[in-house]
């Protein structure tokens, strides 16, 4: 029997593992910037946002490669180990 690799669960998994702390960098960006800041200083606030976005995007991306693909080769090994207890040598003629 083969077992699917649940993709969307590993990806919740990660994204409650990041979000919380993306979400606080987010948070206290967006708190300086009602803070009543120049234009400037909002800008600057803003490219912390879009580059921590794109950080936790890849950091992301790249976990769940690596755990799919993990999960991929313990199922391999598994069906392998499987595949090699099955095979039992065929008793032959005995040569004498």
């Amino acid at each position: 029997m083969r077992k699917s690799v649940d993709v969307e669960k590993l990806a919740q998994d990660i994204l409650n593992e990041i979000g919380e702390r993306y979400l606080e960098e987010i948070e206290a960006a967006i708190a300086l910037m009602d803070d009543g800041n120049k234009d400037e200083m909002n800008a600057v606030l803003l490219y912390a946002i879009v580059s921590s976005l794109k950080c936790h995007s890849e950091r992301f991306a790249i976990r769940l490669v690596q755990k799919v693909v993990d999960h991929m080769n313990e199922k391999w090994e598994e069906a392998k180990a499987h595949e090699k207890h099955a095979e039992k040598p065929l008793a032959g003629p005995n040569k004498t």
